[in-house]
């Protein structure tokens, strides 16, 4: 090995030298210092640990028949020493020998250290790559299962980039777009989106990155290349890094075409019938009509002034539609009565009322076998009834009587008095209220009448007409 003088360190007090061999030493890589011809004339402690190999058993050894390297076929060992003898160092990875003849990959870095142009000695400088080689197995691994998963996934999934553009799709995305690949990627999610809930994909994008929400999607539908419409629910999540800086956007979709055909055919379904119910009440209702002339347009009055009442009260649509049927049906028991009663002209006898007094239960019996979405039947029978018991046919109080019942009481006492009777001209609106409010706490539901005589204060209900005597 060459002559090299020691050295004055910096930072170590004046006087102390430190050798070239101590440097070695400390030196956290395998370092071997070999003469021209091969032979090891220098094993530091990190060689010594890599290579399992003690420094006096190698000294003077050939490091090739130490190490027993294997070269990549790009590699020439002549050509190698060629460029280390014109003085250039030569960098590569190598898979090399333990002692225990084991291998390991290892980069090795030669550095050639010439005097007068001559080569005296090499200086190789070795980092075992076992572990970085099986991280990178690791990936590799997980990187082929991971687009194992995403080729072979059933439903449609894609990466889409921080600008908001698919860099890579799977089949089933293209099968659900009828689209290839390449027609695909580059382009914008809005491109192939017809409608959406909620905010576009670009705006979810810009939220995402704002730091709103990592999470994002809804339902959408999409153009296909055929022209067809698809439905999916879309799931993105913003991947980020280990720092938690964005890098890209995992997409996730499940067709849900098939369940919205469903779902509109449904709907149409419900309309029909929605349409077939509202015409089978208004046939129902007027066949009270026709047995009753002189209170012909009462009951579609009643159900007007009903459903302004529970739309007042804050009830929800379903249960204000529900009483609207109810009180357009709620004198059907009449059809029972006899007509020469239901049309007497003048104020009826106790029998007479008597008779009058059982079309609530009528009513109820004539219905209670449909099935309608509502308590129509329970409404009907309990129209006449009355908060404090006096009412009729079972004289039920308070809250037993269903709301809907006592909303209906209100709104068939006002249209009532309203209006013209065979045996009475029409007594006018504010007679009409002010018996509901005479009568708020022990005939009918305060909270109704108030409801009541608010909708009133602010603009009249717009009631058919009722005819003339």
């Amino acid at each position: 090995m060459p002559q090299v003088a020691l050295l004055e360190v910096p930072g170590v007090r004046a006087g102390v030298t430190v050798s070239p061999e101590a440097i070695l030493a400390a030196v956290g890589q395998a370092i071997v210092v070999s003469a021209p011809d091969g032979r090891i004339v220098s094993w530091n402690a990190e060689a010594e640990r890599m290579y399992g190999w003690a420094a006096e058993d190698v000294l003077g050894q050939g490091l090739i028949d130490v190490t027993r390297p294997e070269l990549a076929p790009q590699d020439d060992a002549a050509e190698i020493m060629s460029q280390l003898m014109a003085g250039r160092t030569w960098s590569g990875e190598l898979a090399v020998q333990r002692r225990d003849g084991t291998r390991f990959p290892a980069l090795v870095v030669d550095t050639p250290v010439l005097e007068d142009g001559e080569l005296t000695a090499i200086i190789g400088v070795s980092s075992d790559m076992s572990d970085w080689r099986n991280l990178e197995a690791a990936n590799e691994k997980l990187a082929h299962r991971y687009q194992l998963g995403f080729e072979s996934a059933v439903q449609p999934v894609s990466i889409v980039d921080l600008d908001g553009r698919f860099v890579d799709v799977n089949p089933a995305l293209c099968a659900f777009l009828g689209l290839p690949a390449a027609s695909i990627i580059g382009r914008k999610p809005d491109e192939f989106i017809r409608s959406r809930s909620g905010p576009t994909a670009a705006e979810q994008v810009s939220a995402a990155l704002a730091g709103a929400d990592d999470e994002l999607g809804g339902e959408a539908s999409f153009r296909r290349a055929d022209g067809s419409v698809a439905w999916a629910l879309v799931n993105v999540a913003l991947v980020r890094d280990t720092s938690g800086s964005p890098q890209y956007f995992f997409v996730q979709m499940r067709d849900i075409t098939g369940r919205k055909s469903a779902d509109e055919a449904l709907l149409a379904s419900n309309r029909r019938l929605e349409s077939a119910l509202n015409g089978v009440v208004a046939a129902i209702a007027r066949t009270v009509e026709l047995r009753d002339p002189y209170t012909a347009g009462h009951q579609a009055r009643v159900a007007t002034f009903a459903v302004a009442i529970a739309t007042e009260l804050g009830l929800d649509a379903d249960a204000v539609e529900g009483i609207r049927v109810a009180a357009s049906l709620h004198d059907i028991g009449k059809v029972a009565i006899p007509a020469e009663v239901l049309a007497y002209p003048g104020r009826l006898s106790a029998a007479q009322f008597e008779l009058i007094k059982e079309h609530p239960q009528h009513g109820h019996d004539v219905l209670d076998g449909i099935d309608f979405p509502w308590p129509v039947a329970r409404m009907i029978l309990e129209h006449h009834e009355r908060i404090d018991g006096s009412g009729y046919p079972n004289g039920r109080v308070g809250t037993e009587i269903l709301l809907g019942s006592r909303i209906l009481a209100v709104a068939d006492v006002v249209e009532a008095i309203s209006a013209h009777r065979p045996y009475r001209p029409a007594l006018g609106m504010d007679a009409a209220l002010a018996t509901v409010k005479e009568g708020a706490g022990t005939l009918f539901d305060t909270a109704v009448v108030d409801a009541c005589l608010r909708v009133m204060n602010r603009s009249e209900p717009s009631f058919p007409e009722s005819p003339a005597a």
